[in-house]
């Protein structure tokens, strides 16, 4: 078969199709029901035939990929439109028949009853036949027509009364259940409603499909063997059904499984033991394994012992001998078989030889080597026979059953086979197998079911008697509390039962955790932790941080050894849960330390230095030197402009006077360095800092002498610088490492996340205000650099909270290492801020451009969306937004030749103007610089004094374009958002304006706290510009929109491009 989608344009093959369809060479040649068929070619001509399902076939044989044969005929078929007919009228024929179809399964439809008879031959075979009607029954001639007709959907005429309507008519649902039982059986006998009205049918025992032949048929019956007979006895099990067997014919209300009372008389002579079977006279086979039989008129259905035997006796005869001098060990073995399916009447000689006794078995139980064993004894008396002891055949051990034994006065035993039986089978079915002379039961499954299930079966059925080692492996409670208790400044967790660690912890943890009820020590003990199932969670989570913090543990450890930053988690979540805790007075310390962090700060910072800061930044400077003592590490997300600068040089400054000079580091983006100098310098001279600069050389040489002097206090470098020295940096002792705009190594995998990973620090800190601005999986990142292994791995943490759906319980594990504050929380003299939105109609000029932009890449997502392809919807979405944006704020970024205006731009402009008359100064952020560009060339025509930074601006002039700015120099400050968006001081503005809004209001939020600080005395306004029913306003709300998961966790954040769905995608294009 070729896949007509699978043709490609530009190949070989495509090209040699069109030039024969361009000669000409190509005819219709037939046109069957589900193909077209034409003649391609002259020397020879092949066959194509374009199937119906989309499919094509060539006679030229072509290996693999489509031939240019079926191309050709493809062209003709579509510049000729009969491939188009075609499939139209396939699909009109299927649509017909779908209705047909569903009306059958519709109510209302006229009930029509189906009968079924089976018919016993004379030489063993079966027939079915088929009877339907309504009031009256109506023999099916043809049971396969019948069969066709249903499938279909034809009528089928019965007699000159009655018609069979699929349309009209319908079964009832156990009908349907026989006819496609029979289906599966019968083959139909035409495979589409145009080809049975043709009369093109096929015959009982051919197919030009080569299918298999369906069953012979006598007459109206249709003959049955194997497993088409057994599957529909089967179903007669419980469904009526006529029987025609001789001259009678009898109802059959279902098959019943049933034992029949054989009876076998045995007689023992001089010379031979003889058998005789009574009740199988009458008996006859329907089956020829005897599974089901005729017996008084009915058809029944036997168990397999029974089956067996009974076709023994009707295929081989009812008698049967075994010789004299075998007659006694045949006795012990046949007499107790035998009994098993029938009655057994001895003679009355033989009578006199035999003798009877109750049947009291018994079975003791032991444990050895983890494997229960069961040695089980037969008594009759004072006789007792051992049902699996080995009996040796030239010198191999084998297993067999013991004979009866033959007493003092020739008499011997007749043994209770039908109870021994059932014993013997209560043990195989439980696992047991036989090792010399007992029974063992190996697997922890079968022996768990066994002690909990089948010990109490076993009573039932003989004498139980248990060793003590088996009684030890009987479930018992496990009732047991956690412990936590510190160890060489390590938090070790165990399982306390009566004050003693239970052992093989790691087995009983994963049990719990994987909801098991039962769990098996090596001692072969089963302990039952149902009482902990509420736990799982819980104690998954205490299993990824063994992984992580104590991989060295064994299956025989009674503890787990964990980092002591995860005391406060993971005691608070085990209390939580429900489960009896207890903690040390070191443990319970070290998590009120991280809940309340004492005076620490108030104690060791420089007295000059305390004064300049706020209750707030005490604390947060407390909870910093907290961390320290405990040596955990944390993120200060304070919101930004609440002085987290400050807090880290207070938490430096206390650290060295309480425990003397140690080197510290602190990573910035390249843009702050200089910011974070003059801080340093500012609020504490004394501490001793150096900044890591220059070319490659320089640097290392500069590195090198800082490790040599010890009165260094802070290292300054940046991200990327960080990445090129880690080699030289990575050696360095360090007190405090501290990440600045942390969210700069949000990626896991980047080189800069990497390389901060690898600082050898006591404590790490990250500072950002927007610890997670696109997803959870950033969040994880930052703290796998404070606190390594704490959140567990990146692949388990965003199973359980990449959707969001375990925010609650995510904010209380990450609670007592992340403090954050907000401006409205400890600022209640900070000034208002104040938010509004400004709309801009574009320029007619503008408009044309945006939408002729528009609709010619609708067109390319809306393609991209069609075809199923997401990932490339999205990723034509980058793109696509640029250009519209671009647009948006004014269409010369997009056009360089572009010579009108722009509808913002002219908004923005008035804004100035009226701001400056107001007496306001202002922030202008862009993310384009092109536009910041065209902004500053405007302002300056309109005569409006102008500073301007972007991304090219040198670090140290950063800090200088500040200070003019705050001084009172410019009436607007021209920012590129990133550039300028974050580590900046601008109290001197109170108007904020962002000129093009994104939706990553996390950075929109840094930005205009650049003004809305520690500092500010004025009302601050922030005003976004909006071009008028373009993207911007669907973009703006979609942002909001997504954002509420994050909100839920830490704060707001953005959604990232990668995680738009087709909804997302076609809210922005195509609503």
């Amino acid at each position: 078969m070729i896949s007509l989608d699978a043709l490609q344009t530009g190949t070989e093959a495509y090209r040699q199709g069109e030039r024969l369809f361009r000669r000409g060479s190509i005819s219709l040649s037939s046109r069957r029901e589900d193909a077209l068929c034409y003649d391609v070619g002259a020397s020879p001509a092949q066959t194509v035939c374009l199937l119906k399902t989309g499919e094509a076939t060539c006679t030229c044989g072509r290996p693999s990929g489509p031939c240019g044969h079926v191309i050709a005929a493809l062209l003709m078929s579509e510049s000729d439109g009969q491939l188009r007919r075609f499939r139209q009228q396939s699909e009109l024929e299927l649509g017909g028949r779908m209705l047909t179809a569903l009306s059958r399964a519709l109510p209302g439809g006229e009930s029509v009853r189906l009968s079924a008879l089976v018919k016993l031959y004379d030489d063993g075979r079966v027939g079915l036949g088929l009877s339907m009607g309504q009031e009256r029954l109506y023999a099916v001639k043809s049971v396969a027509d019948l069969l066709t007709c249903v499938s279909l959907g034809a009528p089928l005429e019965l007699s000159d009364k009655f018609i069979y309507r699929p349309a009209l008519m319908r079964f009832s649902k156990e009908d349907e259940r026989l006819l496609t039982l029979l289906m599966n059986h019968i083959p139909l006998k035409a495979d589409s409603l145009r080809a049975w009205e043709d009369g093109t049918v096929f015959g009982a025992t051919e197919d030009p499909e080569g299918r298999p032949a369906g069953p012979a048929c006598e007459g109206r019956f249709v003959l049955m063997t194997g497993a088409f007979l057994h599957g529909v006895l089967r179903y007669f099990e419980t469904h009526t059904f006529g029987l025609l067997y001789g001259d009678q014919k009898q109802a059959q209300n279902g098959i019943r499984t049933v034992e029949l009372p054989l009876c076998f008389e045995v007689a023992l002579t001089p010379t031979e033991l003889c058998v005789c079977t009574q009740g199988v006279e009458e008996l006859r086979l329907v089956t020829p394994d005897a599974r089901y039989v005729l017996s008084g008129g009915r058809v029944v259905h036997l168990h397999g012992a029974q089956a067996r035997v009974c076709r023994l006796l009707k295929q081989e005869g009812q008698s049967f001998r075994y010789p004299a001098r075998e007659a006694e060990d045949t006795l012990a073995t046949l007499l107790p078989a035998l009994s098993t399916v029938g009655t057994v009447a001895p003679s009355p000689e033989l009578n006199a030889r035999l003798i009877t006794a109750p049947f009291r078995p018994a079975a003791y139980l032991d444990l050895i080597d983890g494997n229960v064993e069961a040695r089980v004894v037969f008594h009759y008396g004072d006789t007792e026979l051992h049902p699996f002891a080995p009996s040796h055949t030239d010198g191999e051990e084998q297993n067999s059953s013991p004979a009866a034994p033959t007493l003092e006065d020739g008499r011997m035993l007749l043994r209770d086979g039908r109870a021994e039986s059932e014993l013997l089978d209560f043990f195989s079915d439980a696992g047991f197998v036989v090792r010399g002379g007992r029974i063992v039961l190996k697997r922890s499954r079968d022996i768990l079911a066994f002690c909990t299930q089948g010990v109490g079966e076993l009573g039932k059925r003989c004498e139980v008697y248990a060793s003590t080692a088996f009684e030890k492996v009987k479930p018992r409670r496990f009732a047991a509390k956690a412990s936590f208790h510190m160890r060489g400044g390590r938090l070790v967790f165990s399982l306390l039962e009566e004050s003693e660690a239970a052992p093989e912890l790691l087995p009983v943890l994963q049990a719990i955790a994987q909801r098991q009820q039962y769990v098996r020590l090596k001692t072969g003990e089963f302990l039952d932790v149902r009482d902990l199932s509420a736990l799982s969670p819980v104690v998954q989570e205490l299993l990824d941080a063994a992984a992580l913090d104590d991989p060295q543990a064994d299956e025989n450890a009674r503890e787990l050894s964990f980092g002591a930053y995860r005391a406060a988690y993971m005691v608070g979540m085990l209390r939580m849960a429900g489960a009896k805790t207890e903690a040390d007075g070191e443990v319970e310390q070290a998590i009120r330390a991280l809940a309340e962090p004492g005076d620490v700060g108030e104690r060791y910072v420089p007295p000059r230095l305390q004064k300049k800061l706020v209750p707030y930044q005490r604390r947060g400077c407390g909870w910093l030197l907290s961390l320290h003592e405990a040596r955990m590490g944390g993120i200060l997300a304070d919101e930004m402009g609440l002085g987290k600068t400050v807090q880290v040089i207070a938490a430096l400054s206390a650290a060295k006077r309480k425990d003397g000079t140690q080197k510290s580091i602190i990573v910035t983006p390249t843009s702050l360095g200089y910011h974070w100098l003059a801080e340093l310098k500012r609020f504490d001279d004394s501490l001793i800092v150096r900044m890591i600069t220059g070319p490659r050389d320089e640097r290392r040489r500069a590195i090198e002498d800082m490790k040599q002097s010890p009165d260094v206090d802070v290292i300054l470098t940046s991200y990327p610088l960080l990445r090129r020295d880690i080699e030289y940096l990575r050696d360095i002792p360090l007190r405090f490492a501290v990440l600045d705009e942390a969210q700069s190594v949000k990626n896991a995998q980047s080189q800069g996340a990497a390389a901060a990973k690898e600082l050898d620090a006591q404590v790490r800190i990250a500072l950002t205000g927007t610890p997670m601005e696109n997803h959870t999986g950033e969040l994880w990142s930052i703290f796998d650099f404070v606190l390594p292994g704490y959140l567990g791995t990146q692949a388990a943490f965003l199973r359980r909270y990449g959707g969001g759906e375990h925010a609650e319980e995510l904010r209380e594990r990450i609670r007592p290492f992340l403090m954050r504050r907000l401006k409205s929380e400890v600022l209640s003299d900070l000034p208002k801020k104040q938010e509004q939105s400004l709309y801009a109609a574009m320029t007619p000029e503008q408009e044309r451009v945006y939408s002729g932009l528009l609709q010619t890449l609708r067109q390319h997502v809306g393609q991209a969306l069609a075809e199923g392809s997401l990932p490339r919807a999205r990723m034509q979405v980058l793109s696509i937004l640029l250009k519209l944006r671009q647009v948006c704020c004014h269409p010369k970024l997009f056009l360089p030749d572009y010579e009108g205006t722009s509808g913002k731009l002219e908004l923005l402009v008035q804004t100035v103007h009226s701001a400056v008359t107001s007496r306001r100064r202002m922030l202008v952020f862009s993310q384009f610089v092109g536009m910041l560009q065209m902004i500053r060339k405007r302002l300056a025509r309109e005569g409006v004094q102008t500073l301007y930074l972007d991304g090219e601006t040198k670090p140290e002039q950063r800090q200088a374009l500040c200070d003019r700015f705050n001084g009172g120099e410019g009436k607007v400050f021209l920012i590129s958002l990133k550039a300028g968006g974050t580590g900046l001081n601008l109290t001197g503005a109170d108007l904020v304006i962002h000129y093009d809004p994104w939706w990553n209001p996390a950075t929109e939020d840094q930005a205009t706290d650049r003004a809305h600080r520690i500092g500010q005395t004025k009302d601050v306004d922030v005003i976004k510009l909006i071009a008028q029913g373009t993207i911007e306003e669907k973009v703006t709300d979609l942002s909001r929109r997504k954002r509420a998961v994050f909100d839920r966790v830490v704060m707001a954040g953005e959604t990232e491009l990668s995680s738009l769905t087709e909804e997302d995608i076609r809210a922005l294009f195509f609503t």
